[in-house]
């Protein structure tokens, strides 16, 4: 009927309603870990690859430096400088990805490791660039030191045949000229003592050449300076044809003491070595920082997304427990708002039904058929069973006056003594009886 089909209308609306909200509050709970799953996939997991790249490239960049701290000739550093170059390029790229990747910055994170990567690249850039100068100055130092061991060649070639020469003249005493054995002997003492003061001299250029630290290239150039002081005391005593050499010795050791000589350079590359040393170290640091800034990021980077791992199987859980839950939910006051408004009331009026027919069967002309106003199949059929009420209590009636009229008929039959015949209509015989014994034809 009508108010059933109402009913049922009403909670299939609720149905859906309910239905409707769990499916919105899966969805939302869906929108949610797309974000989620967004935020690891978009950010973390970059961010933590370009941090892991960090790492691996500033690894790199420390084993380099030592590497082109070692290298021997110009190939070998210009192959070292070019993999650190390299390896920079990538530096400075992954690093403006992770500013990309955090706009903002961190706290000791990313904001630590921008702020790191540049201090390394370019402390060894600075590296870099000074070991190239200090290559320069040890290429120019190899020249000085050439020149130094022609220069002492050249001297020792032009004094050793003048002192074997003298020696000759001396050794031979009265045998020659007095004047010449003089001059020989006045020779002998001051030719000896430049061929040593010449040695000493240039092999001390050598020994500063190769000094090892500020303190003993101070000491070879005060050992130097002191030998060329007490050469040029001596050459006026050497014979004069011998003068210009030992004058070209000592304006070469005047030469090498400037800042363009053996020890000037040396000197360069000793300090050059000494601050590559602090930038190795320097280096060495802000490597170590980065590393540990790094390992920092990938941890947290990591225990985001185990927590945004964590975070969207707690909310698949709890949504899915929600989603079933509103479904039982939804069945269950679906059934018991059937039952209420409607099983419920086809029950309740079809059991009245019965009872009011099988009252009716036992005789109880009294009892009333319920539900007969209802304008549903309950009310038809209530109104059905009135109507078979009120025809039972017709055909009843009927058979009752039916009974009293037969026998009032068999009483009057009895009390005849002759013979009866009954026609009908039409004149036709229905009956006879011609006494009391006999049958009635019909």
């Amino acid at each position: 009927g009508r108010k059933t089909v109402v009913n049922l209308v009403m909670l299939l609306g609720l149905a859906g309603l309910a239905l409707l909200a769990a499916s919105a509050t899966a969805l939302i709970a869906l929108l949610e870990i797309r974000e989620e799953v967004a935020a690891i996939t978009e950010q973390a997991l970059p961010a933590s690859g370009a941090a892991l790249i960090l790492a691996r490239v500033g690894e790199r960049l420390q084993d380099r430096t030592p590497a082109l701290m070692a290298a021997k000739g110009a190939d070998a550093r210009q192959r070292q400088t070019d993999l650190i170059k390299a390896d920079l390029l990538l530096l400075a790229s992954e690093t403006e990805r992770l500013r990309h990747l955090h706009p903002g910055g961190n706290t000791g994170g990313v904001e630590g490791i921008a702020r790191l990567a540049p201090e390394l690249a370019d402390n060894l850039r600075d590296l870099t660039g000074l070991l190239e100068s200090s290559a320069a100055q040890s290429t120019a130092l190899e020249r000085q030191r050439n020149v130094l061991l022609a220069l002492r060649e050249r001297v020792q070639q032009t004094l050793v045949p003048s002192i074997l020469a003298v020696a000759d003249v001396v050794g031979r005493g009265s045998t020659v000229q007095e004047g010449l054995f003089r001059q020989a002997a006045l020779a002998q003492g001051p030719l000896l003592e430049a061929e040593r003061l010449v040695g000493f001299a240039f092999g001390e250029l050598l020994v500063g050449a190769a000094a090892p630290t500020q303190e003993r290239l101070g000491q070879a150039r005060g050992t130097v300076a002191r030998l060329r002081d007490r050469l040029a005391s001596v050459i006026p005593a050497v014979p004069s044809g011998l003068r210009f050499e030992l004058k070209g010795a000592i304006d070469e050791l005047d030469r090498q003491m400037a800042l363009d000589g053996v020890f000037g350079l040396r000197e360069g590359e000793l300090a050059a070595l000494e601050r590559a040393d602090n930038l190795v170290a320097g280096g060495r640091l802000i490597a170590m920082q980065l590393k540990e800034r790094v390992d920092a990021l990938v941890l947290s980077a990591n225990q985001n997304i185990v927590h945004a791992a964590a975070a969207m199987g707690d909310t698949v859980l709890a949504n899915t427990i929600l989603f079933i839950g509103v479904s039982v939910s939804v069945v269950l006051l679906a059934t018991f708002f059937s039952y209420r408004f409607v099983v419920r009331d086809i029950s309740l009026n079809l059991r009245a039904v019965t009872q009011a027919m099988q009252r009716l069967a036992a005789g109880e002309r009294e009892a009333l058929v319920p539900a007969t106003e209802r304008r549903d199949e309950i009310g038809d059929l209530a109104r059905v069973f009135s109507v078979f009420k009120e025809q039972a209590f017709r055909v009843e009636t009927l058979h009752r006056d039916l009974l009293d009229k037969s026998q009032l008929l068999v009483t009057t039959f009895d009390s005849m003594n002759d013979g009866l015949t009954v026609f009908d209509g039409a004149g036709r015989l229905v009956a006879r009886r011609w006494d009391a014994d006999a049958r009635s034809n019909v």
